[in-house]
């Protein structure tokens, strides 16, 4: 396992920038850093996300 990354799926929400509600997304992907103090969760393709969005979080059966 160690020459694999783990693929993870996590469901977040985007607020609605205009009106009330929002969507749910869900990320798929490598967590390369988690950064406590600032609350955000960094994956291997730079992208980042607030824990406070976070709904869920799987670990699927096959690699990324």
């Amino acid at each position: 396992i160690k020459d694999k990354d783990i693929c993870i799926k996590i469901t977040y929400f985007v607020k609605d920038k205009v009106k009330s509600g929002g969507k749910y997304f869900d990320k798929y992907g490598v967590v390369k850093k988690i950064d406590f103090f600032n609350k955000l969760v960094f994956f291997d393709d730079k992208f980042k996300l607030n824990m406070n969005d976070i709904i869920d979080i799987e670990i699927d059966n096959f690699y990324c």
